[in-house]
């Protein structure tokens, strides 16, 4: 979705956080829980937080992925130089809240804690500009406030396979909002998209049980990397409103963690969200060339098209990729706006 396009404004694509977490927007009150949770209710029991008494739905600006932790670890980059994701940037590029992926270190070897504890440092660093939150009513004081907020993404939850409702409360209460079920590779939860077990490899009992349990605790289930099975097993079995962070058009970039037409059209059916990632490899809609802005903008118009577009939101994954032409890092998404607003795209 798109807002201030006849002024090219910077605050461009947004990630509307439900009122309801069950499909299609369930008005029960055991249902009651908004995308990515219901505010910081540290002194309530677990029974208070499984079913909460009020519902509210709110708009911000989101980047659901950017991979920072990963470039400072390998790089040295922060939220203050040489990144493609710093505070002076985030706020040129609109951005109201981030997400910062965590979960394996640049070796391959697990990484879960260091990578949320890194990601604290890096955003302590940067002064008051920017804050790690667990609750969107942060997100909204901040942006009152001019404060970027941050939360986190845990890729591939290898590390909570056997997670109880108390690691999972503590990961919260560190900021950990979203995370993938897997990453790379099956795991205990699911299989993963590129293991090819066809219809086999789905969800598996652990991994139903699991997003339930994130359910519970106001996180977000990330359903990229996934297979197809399990990504209709968590929508349509398990009835749980999920996203993929990082993801693209199938139809016009074929690759196993792209998503085909029905699943975008399911997604936005059962209220999830799709996060348009910008690496080139996901988007390139012409053979032989490097990707660029109007290759992002195919795949907004096909969402469209498809009558998905409340679904759409970015996934960037800046400080992960070699970004395409024309958006180099997240100060140029005023630049995208732009270009959204000459292609047709109304504010709404």
């Amino acid at each position: 979705m798109y807002t201030g396009a006849m002024r090219v404004q910077p605050v461009i694509i947004v990630l509307v956080l439900l009122s309801a977490w069950g499909c299609g927007g369930s008005s029960d009150e055991s249902s009651g829980r908004d995308f990515i949770g219901k505010g910081d209710d540290t002194a309530q029991t677990s029974e208070r937080r499984a079913k909460p008494r009020h519902s509210v739905k709110e708009i911000f600006t989101v980047d659901l992925i950017t991979d920072i932790v990963f470039r400072h670890q390998r790089d040295g980059w922060t939220l203050m130089n040489r990144s493609d994701v710093t505070a002076a940037k985030l706020r040129a590029g609109g951005v109201d809240l981030f997400f910062s992926a965590v979960g394996r270190s640049p070796a391959g070897k697990p990484n879960l804690d260091e990578g949320i504890r890194l990601t604290h440092q890096l955003v302590e660093a940067v002064g008051s500009d920017v804050q790690v939150v667990s609750s969107y009513r942060d997100v909204a004081a901040n942006r009152k406030k001019g404060v970027v907020s941050a939360m986190i993404l845990v890729e591939g939850a290898d590390e909570l396979e056997n997670a109880t409702e108390d690691r999972l409360y503590d990961l919260r209460r560190k900021g950990v909002l979203a995370i993938g079920l897997v990453a790379g590779g099956r795991n205990q939860l699911a299989d993963a998209a590129v293991t090819g077990l066809g219809d086999k490899g789905g969800l598996t009992k652990r991994g139903g049980e699991f997003v339930q349990l994130c359910r519970e605790m106001g996180i977000a289930v990330d359903l990229t990397h996934i297979s197809k099975r399990a990504f209709y097993d968590v929508l349509v079995r398990e009835g749980v409103l999920a996203m993929v962070s990082h993801t693209a058009v199938d139809a016009l970039r074929a690759h196993p963690r792209n998503l085909d037409d029905l699943q975008i059209i399911a997604l936005a059916r059962y209220g999830g969200v799709m996060g348009l990632i910008f690496n080139p490899d996901f988007i390139i809609t012409q053979p032989g060339t490097s990707g660029s802005i109007d290759d992002v903008l195919a795949h907004m118009a096909h969402i469209k098209k498809l009558g998905a577009i409340d679904a759409l939101s970015l996934g960037t994954d800046f400080a992960g990729i070699h970004p395409p032409e024309g958006l180099r890092d997240v100060a140029s998404l005023p630049a995208l706006a732009e270009r959204m607003a000459q292609s047709g795209f109304s504010p709404q």
